[in-house]
Order: structure tokens, then sequence, then C-alpha cells
């Protein structure tokens, strides 16, 4: 992995070969699997940088080898990254939805991992999550650990064994034995 540690470079061109983007009030989280498109981790706080080994005050740029990028987007899965194909596809907006005359959002989801193992859940539609400000609580985290416990407060599901958990029984962090 290569770290841009440049800081005379002001360009706001995104170059495509960056996983991390530092905007005027989150971060952008980049990565570039080998079946093509891309995992957009949007609104980082210190937490997810941290769990993915990425410099949290300076560009750092993606990987040449092709393994050890689609272990790095696996690792941004197990945060919650969505996959598209690719960035202006991520950047379409669709309309509000509407269900029994209410408008509804999009499913947000919220991963933790626990040092003692296990996977912490919380899925929450976004109008109510940004009722009851789950975001800005969940990022204000300090640490993974921290995070599992605002997640488990905040009526998280806690599962011991990750594969037990639909959204993550698939995220491989490294090469495990069958």
């Amino acid at each position: 992995m290569n770290t841009d540690t440049d800081d005379d470079d002001t360009s706001p061109v995104l170059s495509p070969n960056l996983r991390t983007q530092f905007g005027p009030r989150t971060t952008l989280v980049r990565g570039f699997p080998s079946k093509s498109g891309i995992y957009l981790l949007r609104d980082a706080g210190p937490v997810e940088p941290e769990f993915l080994s990425l410099d949290r005050f300076h560009e750092t740029l993606r990987s040449d080898e092709p393994a050890e990028e689609d272990a790095f987007c696996q690792r941004m899965r197990g945060m919650g990254a969505q996959w598209f194909e690719n960035e202006r596809e991520a950047d379409e907006r669709s309309p509000p939805k509407v269900r029994d005359g209410k408008r509804v959002g999009k499913i947000e989801v919220w991963l933790g991992w626990p040092q003692s193992g296990g996977i912490w859940v919380l899925e929450i539609e976004e109008f109510e999550g940004a009722r009851r400000g789950v975001g800005g609580r969940i990022k204000n985290a300090k640490s993974m650990e921290e995070r599992c416990r605002f997640i488990e407060m905040l009526g998280g599901v806690f599962f011991s064994d990750r594969k037990d958990c639909e959204l993550a029984k698939d995220i491989v962090f490294e090469v495990e034995d069958e």
C-alpha cells in the first residue's frame, strides 16, 4: 500500500487511484475490486480508517496488487460499504419512496466488530435514524469497541458468529479454513 504524503497538493481532482478523499465535512473511502466496479464508504469517521488501516490525515493510494485490493474491499464491506458499477451510478439519487402513504428512505446498516469476536448489526430506516441521531452518535465513537457499545445501546443485534448474520456471512477478512 502506498501513502501520498505531499501536503502541498491542493488539487480538487479525485485521482482514480485514491482510496481516500477528504471533503470539507467528511471522508470518502473507495475500494477497487478485481471483479470491476467500486466500493464506496461515505462519511467515514475516525473508526473506519483505523479499522481499514488507513491514514486518517493523508490520502492513501489503492494497492497495485489485485488480491490486496480485494482483501481491502472485503474489510470495507465489513464497515457497510456499498458496491456500484461506477461512481456515476453511486452519485445518482433515487426519488423518495412512499409506503402506506408515508415517505420512507433506504435502510441504513451499521456494523461493529468487537475484539472478542462476533458482529453487532443495527439496521434502521434512514429517516428514523436521522430522527434518533443514530449516525452522529455512532460516528462519535473513538474506537471499534465504543462503536459496538453504541450499536447495542441503539437497539443493534449481536451475532456471536458472523456467518449467522445474513449481511456479513460472506465477508472474508483473511483466508479461512473451511
